[in-house]
């Protein structure tokens, strides 16, 4: 991983033991340690946390696991956050996640967007990471318009069970835990370098597919207008919510697409009936659009059908 990213106004680095008073004045902001509360340190631990990365710098070697970036300015070197990539204790995910802060006086003018989209782009180049996630809280709309901006699409909801949440080299322990919006960003091309494959869906997965079926209407209703007469251009007649869709999961034969791990869309068959097999669902995000996935999942599902299948 690099240890120093250089962007239009930012230069991303490694922590240096230097950087503990200009960190822990931003660790004291309420703006931050509200939203990520495992930065509310003592000052030794936070004196530890910056010695553990230190360490880790020196000793990771690629491919990497996790990191943690320094923000600074390029014109004048301070210090106005950090984005960190790392697994997250009891986040349902075996993707990364990526967490960032930065100081209240250098917000709202896309210096957050700018650092979170290198650090991202670094780690793909260093690692074999098929996708990363974020968390948002349903109500923080600033750190919403940062993932989407990078990239990040929707995935629904997803809940971190209560307890306590475990930082990064175990430095510190804090409650984190309740109900966030779920967000990835898959590996640039990830489509073009690894095999389509369907796996049984189970309700643990209607969030995300639900997601990804809203994601498919509006984009058809961008482009042909609703999808039936009981929906509006912007929905899909209730198709979209995840107590539907988890309904469809338990009546019908159904699987998740999924490339290298990532759920890109999903697919359904029903029967068979006299002698036939029905799809009775198939939808793709587009933001995986136009690359012969649904084709491949249909060939696939053609192995897995007793009977013929037909469209329905």
């Amino acid at each position: 991983m690099q240890t120093s990213l250089s962007t239009a106004r930012l230069v991303l680095r490694t922590f240096t033991g230097n950087d503990f008073t200009a960190l822990r004045a931003l660790t004291q902001q309420a703006e931050i340690i509200d939203i990520l509360p495992d930065w509310a340190m003592s000052d030794a631990q936070l004196r530890d946390y910056l010695a553990a990365w230190q360490q880790f710098y020196l000793t990771e070697h690629e491919p990497i696991s996790e990191w943690l970036y320094a923000i600074t300015l390029a014109k004048s070197n301070e210090l106005i956050g950090w984005v960190g990539i790392w697994p997250k204790d009891g986040l349902q995910s075996s993707f990364p996640e990526v967490a960032y802060a930065i100081g209240r006086e250098h917000r709202q003018c896309g210096l957050t967007t700018e650092a979170v989209a290198a650090a991202t782009q670094a780690f793909f180049a260093s690692s074999n990471t098929a996708a990363l996630v974020a968390i948002v809280k349903d109500w923080n709309i600033g750190s919403r318009r940062v993932v989407e901006k990078v990239g990040f699409l929707p995935r629904g909801k997803t809940t971190v069970p209560r307890g306590n949440t475990i930082v990064p080299h175990d430095k510190t322990t804090v409650p984190d835990e309740g109900e966030f919006d779920f967000f990835i960003l898959p590996r640039p091309n990830l489509a073009s370098t690894a095999a389509v494959q369907l796996r049984a869906a189970t309700t643990d997965d209607a969030e995300q597919l639900a997601a990804i079926q809203r994601a498919a209407y509006l984009a058809h209703a961008r482009r042909c207008g609703p999808w039936s007469s009981d929906s509006d251009s912007a929905g899909s007649g209730g198709y979209d919510c995840p107590h539907k869709m988890a309904y469809a999961i338990a009546t019908s034969h159904y699987f998740a697409i999924e490339v290298a791990g990532v759920c890109v869309g999903g697919i359904a068959y029903l029967g068979p009936i006299a002698g036939q097999a029905y799809v009775e669902y198939l939808h793709v995000d587009p933001a995986f659009g136009r690359q012969g996935i649904a084709t491949q999942a249909l060939a696939q599902l053609e192995k897995l059908v007793p009977k013929p299948i037909v469209g329905r």
